[in-house]
């Protein structure tokens, strides 16, 4: 079956929504009853109904009409079989078609003890060529987002033959609704797996990709709970006016094929702006909580379809939820259209009004209101007033209304002198209650705008490689928002804690130890004080909100672990003490809490790491064992949880550090290894979790020196060029953050050594060279950071060894020198800190 002619594809579809809108005993005896011009279609109507069994076509049908003759139509003449190769990949089934593609489940090189992938190649239909310029396009957008919730791109490529094709990660999923239903899962649950959607909409919106095409046939959850995006077949490149125009590609193929989840603009064919994406989003919300759509259609035509998105007004999802879909929420109905009611018909209204500028400016706005919603406070969106509600009745009836405004307009005229009087004297009152709710709004709005900045876009890139001067930049714009508005709020204990949350986010990005920072020690204390000031009246003040505690905790303890990496311990301890103490309280408030108890966990590692300063290695030891004792039993309850599991690695590494510290080092191995398997399990399930992807690389550096110690070079070569491996992959991303590029060095000279000690002098020399010469960079624009001076002294050890193996006795004992000069000043400058005083440096006669 093809379909070159738009105007007949149309009316195909058309038949089919009635079809469809049939009892299904109805439907074949329906179309075998057709007559006249419809008649012609009955052949491929009969074949589209004969499919609406199949699993992949029923997913299909619920997403619409268009989608079902789409897939079909590209199935007729598909050139492609099982066990065909594709690339480097061998087909094994079809997965589903639709849009402009068709995807088959396949394995590298036909291996099955590889795991599949999604190999996405162009339909057969007649325009073969937009199709495969549509799938070359998709390639270039999907080779730029990297989000866990957006199903990734593994390659893209070209056959033999020219046709270009797609190799995506392979999601064994549900689609969205249908995992909740089998879930039972409440509303609330719904509404957080959808949350998890708007996020991978944002990130999209964020690198200005356009989705156009989001619907949930393209949304799956896997069998842990993981939310996935698919498909942007039709995504298109926002321009600098933030707007998706219509392309030549885009006329050609014509619009999205299910108009189910269009927005009015697509409809219009006018050009598309992230509204439309948050439209789409909307229908798809609206259908998750009612198991309904927004429009209730008589004959279910395309056409009726499209004239509804433009035109009719949506009911409220409180009064289309019905007992059947509130059962599978394990709710009555009445209490479900509760729920619904007030805020959560005020968000989805929102998220479908006509006109674009009347919705939600961002995904991320909609997101916020709905975590508002779930955690309880007032939303920011407002119901529809009176006027508002009246406009669009007049739009409605536009005779009905004007023949009743003419027969009024005589009785207005009577009044209207009488009225004046008492209008011009409550106008200068009015006026100024305007004014204030101005101001109130545009104080909401400011707020609005830096919170989203601080929660939700640092939230969803903080952990993102490569994001650390936008995460520096974006915190510093919203706080400056804040800095304006808590000028009009000294007494808004509330707002205080949100402008406390982002001077210590911006303090983080620039300097702290234990994420991506730009290595800006003075302005990250700045900051952190800042936060401080705010936080300590409202978090020590008797009876304390916990809110107030637990953001005071948090700060302390950053500020703490920022001053410790800086090498002030003295300066450190008070805040690190704070923080423990203050977590201890609060757990002991809510012993079971998990958030509690992951908290007490965190701060035992902080305060681990500063006995380790102090030279307390057995107290150390102590709080680091309980540490991985707690993360331990969090594991055991709940094996999922991406926080549990990395607390759990965390357990094993930072034991290990201090048995390596203690000399145990057989102890330490095991402990290392043990942490870098789980690390590696962990970092397949989050490829881009930033921590992850950085202890993978410190996890083998800390291996191959534990082998090189033991003296085996090849397992030590293997460790440090993993290391050096991943190092690179995380610079390359972010070449300003100073964490990532200072470990980096320490890798190339790690591998250097072993290459030497192997007789690959070249190799070996190169990457200690390069390793120095980073350094001096890195300190040139950071004369007085601790951590580049101690890092400078180790590579400089490393390179004297290497030159002693060379037998370069001369160079050895200048270069050990220059790194006994450097140590013996920094153990003046810090004479607090241990690992300096375990730090030793051998001279030509002895050992500083």
């Amino acid at each position: 079956m093809r379909m070159q002619d738009p105007v007949r594809y149309r009316r195909l579809l058309d038949l089919l929504g009635q079809a469809l809108d049939l009892p299904a005993a109805a439907r074949t005896p329906w179309v075998e009853g057709l007559s006249g011009e419809p008649a012609e279609f009955q052949p491929d109507l009969l074949r589209l109904l004969a499919h609406q069994d199949d699993s992949q076509m029923a997913a299909q049908v619920d997403a619409g009409a268009g989608s079902v003759a789409a897939g079909l139509a590209e199935s007729a003449d598909s050139p492609f079989v099982a066990g065909q190769m594709i690339g480097r990949y061998r087909l094994e089934r079809p997965l589903g078609e639709g849009g402009m593609g068709v995807v088959w489940l396949a394995r590298k090189d036909g291996d099955n003890t590889l795991p599949p992938v999604a190999i996405k190649v162009p339909t057969a239909i007649a325009n073969h060529k937009a199709a495969a310029e549509r799938l070359t396009r998709e390639g270039a957008i999907l080779a730029a987002l990297n989000h866990p919730n957006i199903a990734r791109l593994i390659e893209a490529g070209v056959t033999a033959d020219g046709t270009p094709f797609l190799a995506l990660e392979f999601i064994d999923g549900q689609r969205l609704a249908d995992y909740c239903d089998a879930k039972q899962l409440t509303l609330d649950a719904r509404l957080t797996l959808f949350v998890n959607v708007l996020d991978a909409v944002a990130y999209a919106h964020s690198t200005l990709v356009l989705h156009r095409d989001l619907k949930p046939g393209n949304v799956l959850v896997t069998t842990g709970g993981a939310v996935k995006l698919l498909d942007f077949g039709i995504a298109k490149l926002l321009d600098d006016t933030g707007s998706a125009g219509s392309t030549k590609l885009t006329q050609m193929v014509g619009r999205a094929l299910t108009p189910d989840y269009a927005s009015p603009e697509q409809i219009a064919g006018i050009p598309l702006t992230v509204a439309s994406d948050v439209y789409s989003l909307g229908v798809m919300l609206f259908e998750l909580v009612t198991g309904e759509r927004p429009y209730k259609l008589k004959r279910g035509s395309a056409a009726e379809l499209e004239e509804a998105i433009l035109t009719a007004d949506t009911g409220r999802p409180s009064t289309v939820a019905n007992a059947e879909f509130a059962a599978r929420n394990r709710e009555t109905v009445g209490r479900l259209r509760r729920k619904l009611a007030g805020d959560l018909d005020t968000i989805i209204l929102k998220a479908l009004k006509k006109k674009p500028a009347e919705r939600y400016g961002s995904v991320l706005a909609l997101k916020e209101d709905i975590e508002r919603y779930l955690s309880g406070r007032p939303v920011l969106a407002t119901p529809d007033s009176a006027a508002y509600r009246f406009r669009r009745f007049v739009v409605r009836n536009r005779l009905v209304v004007g023949a009743t405004a003419a027969i009024f307009v005589a009785l207005l005229a009577g009044l209207a002198a009488a009225l004046w009087q008492t209008a011009e004297a409550r106008e200068q009152a009015r006026v100024a209650a305007t004014e204030r709710a101005r101001a109130e709004q545009r104080f909401d709005d400011v707020r609005a705008i830096s919170n989203s900045l601080i929660f939700d876009i640092y939230d969803a890139i903080e952990l993102v490689p490569g994001a650390t001067d936008a995460r520096a930049l974006l915190t510093r714009k919203a706080v400056e928002f804040l800095d304006k508005v808590a000028a009009d709020r000294r007494d808004d204990a509330v707002l205080a804690r949100e402008l406390a949350t982002g001077y210590r986010k911006i303090a983080e990005a620039m300097n702290y130890a234990m994420a991506a920072n730009l290595g800006d020690a003075v302005g990250a204390n700045r900051n952190h004080e800042k936060a401080l000031a705010l936080l300590e009246p409202l978090g020590s003040r008797p009876n304390a909100d916990k809110a107030d505690v637990i953001a005071l905790a948090k700060t302390a303890m950053s500020y703490g672990t920022s001053l410790l990496e800086q090498g002030e311990v003295a300066r450190a301890l008070p805040y690190t003490r704070k923080g423990l103490a203050l977590r201890k309280a609060l757990l002991e408030a809510d012993p079971n809490n998990a958030d509690r108890r992951r908290d007490m966990a965190v701060a035992e590692s902080h305060m681990a790491n500063a006995l380790v300063e102090m030279g307390d290695l057995r107290g150390a030891l102590a709080l680091n064992d309980s540490m991985a004792a707690r993360y331990r039993a969090l594991v055991a309850e709940d094996p999922k949880s991406a926080k549990n599991r990395w607390g759990n690695i965390c357990g094993y590494a930072n034991t290990g550090s201090v048995l390596i510290a203690l000399g145990e080092y057989a102890k330490a191995r095991e402990r290392m290894q043990r942490a870098l398997d789980l690390n590696a399990e962990l970092l397949a399930d989050r490829p881009d979790h930033y921590s992850v992807m950085n202890a993978f690389g410190e996890f083998n550096l800390v291996l191959g020196e534990l082998a090189h110690r033991a003296g085996d070079r090849g397992a030590a070569q293997r460790f440090f060029a993993q290391a050096l491996s991943h190092r690179k992959l995380l610079a390359a991303r972010d070449a300003k953050d100073v964490e990532v590029a200072r470990n980096l060095q320490k890798a190339r000279a790690s591998l250097g050594l072993v290459l030497v000690g192997k007789g690959r002098a070249a190799e070996g020399t190169k990457l200690l060279q390069e390793a120095k010469s980073g350094l001096t960079g890195m300190i040139a624009a950071r004369p007085s950071s601790r951590s580049l001076l101690t890092a400078r002294v180790e590579v400089l050890v490393l390179s004297a060894k290497a030159q002693r193996a060379m037998r370069d006795s001369a160079g050895a004992c200048n270069t050990f020198s220059e790194a006994g000069a450097l140590l013996k000043w920094l153990r003046e400058k810090y004479p607090a800190l241990h690992s300096l005083r375990a730090l030793t440096v051998d001279t030509c006669t002895g050992t500083v």
